[in-house]
């Protein structure tokens, strides 16, 4: 309409060369806008996401539309920040899971050797910590399993009352095979429940 308008102003060809050089420049204006109000967004989205789909965080999705294309790249970047934690748990898990599998490793190795020389009384109580040791194992792979489980939605976490007592007397009874040649004392203070 106001590139009608100028161009009415002018006759002959000339008019029609107005407005449609000044069609030409109001589509052209109205294409960098939209480029800059949408496009750049997206596209800023768009590198964002694949950075956090390589696993590279150190970039945040940096946009100020203060439209649902802002809220698109706030929650991408909250999405990053929580995969950065589970990612940061999943190593310490991990180094956890390593450490608390090599003291068995290690209780069932030092058992295993002590068979070779052990008198008869010793082989059989050594031989039950190796099995302990093993059960032990066997039940932190499957509390592994059962976490990843848990984290797909196939099962549901149950809380389950255990006797602290007896764990607590099994592991200081360990104490006392290999410790029975020194003075060996156990005193613990529990709560009525």
């Amino acid at each position: 309409m106001l590139a009608y308008i100028i161009s009415s102003a002018f006759s002959g060809w000339i008019s029609d060369f107005v407005f449609v050089f000044l069609l030409i420049m109001l589509i052209l204006g109205w294409d960098m806008v939209l480029v800059r109000m949408v496009s750049s967004p997206i596209r800023e989205i768009s590198k964002a996401a694949q950075r956090m789909a390589d696993l590279d965080f150190s970039q945040p999705c940096k946009l100020n539309t203060k439209d649902e294309l802002q809220t698109l790249g706030d929650n991408l970047n909250t999405t990053a920040t929580n995969l950065q934690h589970a990612l940061a748990q999943r190593k310490e898990l991990t180094d956890t899971l390593s450490h608390e599998l090599k003291t068995p490793l290690g209780v069932i190795r030092a058992y295993a050797e002590g068979l070779k020389d052990a008198v008869p009384d010793k082989q059989i109580v050594y031989s039950q910590v190796i099995v302990e040791e093993t059960e032990k194992m066997a039940g932190m792979i499957n509390a592994l399993l059962d976490l990843s489980s848990l984290e797909v939605g196939a099962t549901t976490m149950k809380m389950e009352k255990f006797d602290f007592v007896e764990l607590v007397e099994t592991v200081a009874g360990r104490e006392y095979v290999d410790t029975t040649s020194e003075p060996f004392r156990l005193s613990y203070s529990l709560p009525d429940e």
